[in-house]
């Protein structure tokens, strides 16, 4: 009963951030120094092609690193207070509805109906966590492509519904607990409402922090404080340690890479991608939706 209490009260926290911080739109490393929230800004901070060697790999680092912190407070944010505590409030609803299924052991091997602490944790470390630090990388690299403020986070959450739910999780049509829980439609609007949820506090948080976070900040060992909860999981600190080894790769190898990407050209193509991938993705979403609702 304490585990749905906090995982109450972390959601509707996420709920209200989402309202507070919906208007903002993340605001890349030159724009949070000057205190422009204009996402199309150029990359003023970044250092020419024509400069030395050195030059190019320590600015790109440093770009790098307000990156990759305004990455890991996004997902850690969002995976404490919407993903972990929406799922777990999902599953107890659930449950609760099908109350035919309590002596049945999910797909992760837990029970139905039951929520304790390793479980809540195990969700957090292996579904949660992983699931919103994915979301936050590629938001970091698609967000100009998106609408700004909390429209860009609808979309990118209606894109994490359409092209990745049907895939991975949560609406998986051979996930086997399909076949248990019931009912059908009622899994099916929950967990919708999971990963819009996710999109929006996702781009609301990144608006929020990447207007707090300086490129050049006074106290860099403050600054960059939240990469130590990488401890926590570890395979996100070693992506973010492979990150900025290729980030310093292309420093040296082709240094005009940023400015290509922030470019009008990678835009429009990138919405022509997102597009693509979601009309591709639609007729098995539908499948998916379709056979999940009619159990």
């Amino acid at each position: 009963m304490l585990i749905v209490i906090v995982c109450s009260a972390l959601a509707l926290c996420g709920l209200v951030l989402m309202v507070l911080w919906g208007r903002l739109s993340l605001s890349p490393p030159d724009a949070a120094d000057t205190g422009a929230a204009d996402t199309d800004s150029t990359d003023t901070a970044a250092a020419p092609a024509s400069a030395p060697r050195a030059r190019r790999v320590r600015l790109a680092l440093r770009r790098y690193l307000w990156w990759a912190t305004v990455v890991t407070v996004a997902s850690f944010g969002t995976a404490l207070l919407w993903t972990l505590p929406a799922s777990r409030l999902i599953m107890r609803a659930l449950a609760l509805t099908s109350p035919d299924a309590t002596d049945f052991f999910t797909e992760a091997q837990a029970f139905v109906g039951t929520i304790s602490f390793e479980g809540t944790l195990s969700l957090f470390l292996f579904g949660a966590l992983p699931g919103a630090f994915l979301s936050a990388v590629v938001f970091a690299f698609i967000y100009r492509w998106l609408p700004r403020g909390w429209l860009g986070g609808l979309i990118y959450g209606l894109l994490l519904l359409v092209i990745g739910a049907p895939n991975e999780d949560p609406l998986r049509p051979d996930n086997p607990d399909f076949g248990f829980i019931e009912p059908g439609w009622l899994a099916v609007v929950l967990f919708s409402i999971l990963l819009i949820g996710q999109g929006m506090l996702l781009a609301a948080v990144f608006g929020w922090y990447s207007r707090r976070l300086p490129l050049r900040p006074r106290r860099p060992w403050l600054a960059a404080s939240p990469l130590l909860a990488t401890v926590v999981y570890v395979p996100i600190g070693v992506v973010l340690l492979i990150g900025a080894g290729v980030t310093a790769l292309g420093a040296l190898v082709v240094p005009s890479i940023g400015r290509w990407w922030v470019s009008r050209t990678v835009r429009w193509a990138g919405l022509v991608v997102l597009a693509v991938l979601t009309l591709i993705a639609l007729p098995g979403f539908i499948g998916a939706v379709t056979f999940i609702a009619s159990h």
